[in-house]
């Protein structure tokens, strides 16, 4: 009867399952945590979570833009739409005031009447305008408020510093099952850092990324 005893002793195994084990826990209590994975955090890791940092910055501020030039042209086109009316009923008061002399009336005064009633309805509107844009103004500082109420780390490096260490000590398995293949495979905690899925998580000891 075959038995793979006899093409792999157990004897023959031994060495290897030993030396494995034992380069396994060099990597575990020394190799991965105090000098590949150090070396990895500031040559690889750090910088490629910066970028991440900063894209995610350049998006809050692209979207905060966005949100006030859209309150702007919503204010401009309401007073557009304020002085149309105004010109409006300043025609139809001529005419109801001096008929088929409107035309001409309106070419001797018109400017001076506009000139009137659009003074008053810009105070008026200066008043709505200015509630609005507090309002607005407020809006967005609880925005920020709501962005930045978990961020413990307000610098790019402090809070990827803080992410990476918390990250791979917590993971040490990962890190020495990465670091005694060669780098030939790459661990769940390991793949996350590379490929900035690690930074979606908020951890109690680094808070939220910082985006302001």
């Amino acid at each position: 009867m075959f038995d793979l005893k006899d093409i792999l002793p157990t004897e023959a195994l031994l060495p290897f399952i030993a030396g494995g084990t034992v380069w396994f826990g060099a990597n575990y209590l020394y190799i991965g945590p105090e000098m590949i994975g150090p070396r990895l955090a500031e040559v690889h890791f750090a910088p490629a979570c910066t970028a991440i940092v900063e894209q995610g910055r350049t998006i809050y501020a692209a979207r905060e833009q966005d949100l006030i030039d859209q309150f702007n042209a919503g204010l401009e086109s309401q007073a557009d739409a304020a002085r149309g009316r105004v010109a409006a009923a300043s025609d139809q008061a001529l005419e109801m005031a001096f008929g088929d002399l409107a035309p001409e009336m309106m070419a001797l005064f018109g400017d001076q009447m506009m000139g009137s009633a659009e003074g008053m309805m810009d105070l008026q509107l200066q008043g709505e305008i200015e509630a609005q844009r507090k309002a607005f103004q407020d809006e967005l500082a609880a925005q920020r408020a709501a962005a930045t109420s978990a961020v413990i780390y307000p610098t790019a490096e402090d809070y990827c510093g803080c992410m990476i260490h918390q990250t791979l000590s917590e993971e040490a398995f990962d890190l020495a099952s990465y670091t005694a293949s060669l780098r030939l495979f790459t661990p769940p905690t390991i793949r996350n850092i590379e490929t900035g899925a690690a930074y979606n998580v908020v951890l109690p000891a680094c808070g939220a990324m910082p985006v302001l």
